[in-house]
């Protein structure tokens, strides 16, 4: 980085950044957000994205291992910038259709299914067909109209996408996220939660627009709790996990 210029030498030994370089070595080395995305798309390999913010500057990481040691960072705009990226990486731009139409009443409009369930309902989906999937979704208690319309896209996704967000608090990493799956009929939110030690997930029909407004919450909500946490105003709320990759995501 001293060939480059990025740091500059000083005459006790030390280094310190480029002024230009500095917001860019803040997001790379010290960030306050990190964004993880996964996106599989039909008889595609999972594709993955990184971003990293700190204050107003956002960063791409975009790391080619084990191809290529190095990695690749790419400034963006902030925030905005970082969720415009993912909404053209879920294939969410431009998108307009309406939410799935469950063929029965939905009282509150998700319903609640263990998540080996909706994993086993996946699996039967892509083996037996959507009417095995919705037999076995109505077994754990999803209505009969949730239960059709989900079996439909887990029979035809046309995409299944991850979105987790990390922020930096006084008591380490805090972690939140949500998974989508966009299939026959529209796009479903999927969010995991523990409830009397079981796994469930909360399943809700959505419109693209829908899950990007999910994408822009979580990235918008963990930067600002993290800009808390880091003044000194406790960590928020989330799920508590240990630093990786060394103690930055």
């Amino acid at each position: 980085m001293a060939d480059r210029g990025v740091i500059r030498p000083q005459g006790d030994g030390t280094y310190v950044p480029d002024p230009a370089a500095a917001p860019l070595l803040a997001a790379c080395l010290l960030p306050e957000v990190a964004v993880t995305a996964t996106f599989t798309g039909p008889g595609e390999p999972p594709a993955l994205r990184r971003f990293q913010i700190a204050g107003e500057t956002a960063l791409e990481v975009r790391v080619r291992w084990p191809e290529d040691p190095t990695c690749e960072l790419v400034p963006l705009a902030g925030a905005d910038a970082v969720v415009r990226e993912l909404a053209a990486f879920f294939r969410l731009s431009g998108e307009s259709a309406e939410p799935p139409a469950p063929s029965g009443p939905v009282p509150d409009g998700s319903e609640r299914v263990p998540a080996p369930r909706l994993e086993e309902a996946r699996d039967l989906a892509q083996a037996a067909g959507s009417d095995a999937a919705r037999n076995l979704l109505e077994g754990a208690g999803v209505s009969t109209g949730v239960a059709g319309a989900l079996a439909a896209a887990l029979a035809r996704p046309e995409g299944n996408g991850a979105l987790v967000g990390f922020y930096r608090g006084e008591a380490g990493w805090t972690v939140r996220g949500f998974g989508f799956l966009a299939g026959a009929g529209g796009h479903w939110l999927l969010r995991p939660f523990a409830r009397a030690g079981t796994e469930w997930v909360e399943v809700l029909p959505a419109t693209p627009a829908q899950v990007v407004a999910a994408v822009t919450e979580l990235v918008t909500s963990a930067v600002a709790e993290g800009d808390m946490a880091l003044a000194g105003q406790g960590p928020g709320t989330g799920i508590p996990v240990g630093p990786w990759n060394g103690g930055a995501p």
